[in-house]
């Protein structure tokens, strides 16, 4: 799988497997098992396991079938504690060299516990917390996971784990361009990435224009634009062209632009199909056409900081 190189020369996986949140509201009883009894109750109405049931109960493996299938970049966050924990697991025993682990920060993660011997504001002790999940010394790149919050102070605290060596790169997750502005007053080490809704109705392009400038890596969430790219016709008309489907075509147009889009389903049969985008290209034409397809809105709203305040009890 081809690599993109970052400004301070580490390389970075051209695609990426998201594991989001696993196990939603771990230690509050009462919250956690109401919203797995709905999910249950979900699974019993269509006849088939919830996606969200099905992430909880085996995410270490759909974490492990990615490798398998060629994924070598891997997408998490503190507040997604689970979710590390799900990726250390998946990874144990495959060499550490042989994978990229993405994880994030977030101004929501001082109310909770970090390793201890560290205050809850000590972005390194929750730093070393996520290398405990995770089963590592080092994460290839920390993000600060939104842009509110103490940002400088998050971002100073993030600068001393990269040259403590916690972390081989840091950089930003749903910045615009005024966040980076806005940094860049106080940085003494510029982002090196930046993760941002990007796909072809959301094209980010003031951001992603920001990135190309600045030479900062665009990361995509929300990568495949979920069912409204699977109802476009031109899409379905370019899949069909090239025998791929609709969300294989997406992540071909992210990697001719050099984004790196960041995976994230439950669906072993899409989990392999995602990793074989390299057989054919797009055309110019083609990339035009798609390019078209922006209209401005977003499908997931992650400008207001995290995503539910209750993910805090994750761990």
């Amino acid at each position: 799988m081809e690599e993109y190189s970052l400004q301070n020369g580490q390389h970075v996986p051209c695609l990426g497997y998201g594991t989001g949140v696993v196990n939603h509201y771990w230690r509050n009883p009462r919250l956690w098992a109401a919203n797995k009894a709905r999910l249950v109750l979900s699974s019993v109405k269509h006849l088939q396991l919830n996606r969200q049931l099905k992430i909880d109960l085996s995410a270490h493996k759909m974490v492990r079938q990615a490798y398998d299938s060629g994924f070598r970049l891997f997408d998490t966050g503190r507040i997604y504690g689970c979710s590390e924990k799900a990726i250390g697991k998946g990874l144990a025993g495959i060499p550490r060299e042989t994978y990229y682990i993405t994880t994030k920060f977030s101004d929501l993660c001082f109310t909770m516990a970090p390793l201890e011997g560290y205050s809850a504001d000590d972005v390194i002790g929750h730093l070393k917390k996520s290398l405990y999940f995770l089963k590592t010394e080092y994460v290839d790149l920390l993000l600060i996971h939104h842009p509110h919050g103490p940002v400088a102070e998050i971002w100073a605290q993030m600068e001393t784990a990269y040259k403590q060596g916690l972390c081989r790169a840091i950089g930003t997750s749903n910045f615009d361009v005024k966040d980076f502005q806005n940094l860049a007053k106080t940085q003494t080490i510029a982002p090196m990435v930046n993760q941002g809704e990007r796909h072809p109705f959301f094209q980010n392009n003031a951001v992603f224009d920001y990135c190309k400038e600045h030479g900062i890596l665009f990361m995509a969430h929300t990568a495949t634009g979920h069912a409204k790219s699977a109802q476009n016709y031109m899409l379905k008309n370019i899949a069909e062209k090239y025998g791929k489907t609709v969300q294989q075509i997406v992540l071909r147009w992210h990697y001719q632009n050099r984004v790196v889009p960041i995976i994230s389903t439950a669906s072993e049969q899409h989990i392999r199909e995602s990793a074989g985008i390299f057989d054919f290209q797009l055309t110019a034409d083609e990339m035009v056409q798609i390019n078209r397809l922006e209209d401005g809105v977003r499908l997931l709203d992650c400008q207001n900081g995290v995503d539910n305040p209750n993910y805090c009890y994750n761990i």
